[in-house]
């Protein structure tokens, strides 16, 4: 038996980076403001990975694919 054995770092250190849906869509410029962000997402007009999603504060994350008004795209945080 070694006293330098190693134990690997576990793999929840790595941390996911997120944006909420509502300030995606403002910051693309899909919605003027926050409250229309709001209208859409609780209107059932805005889809997360193929299903409506009604919840403004749901976070997403890169690679994620959203859908307004029949316009997609694909979620690229660096």
């Amino acid at each position: 038996m070694t006293d330098n054995a190693r134990v690997p770092h576990p793999e929840h250190s790595k941390v996911q980076q997120h944006i909420r849906l509502d300030h995606f869509l403002k910051l693309l410029q899909f919605v003027e403001s926050g409250g229309h962000a709001k209208v859409l997402i609780q209107s059932g007009l805005v889809k997360v990975n193929g299903a409506v999603c009604m919840a403004r504060k749901r976070k997403v994350y890169h690679n994620d694919e959203i859908e307004i008004d029949g316009e997609q795209v694909t979620v690229n945080i660096d």
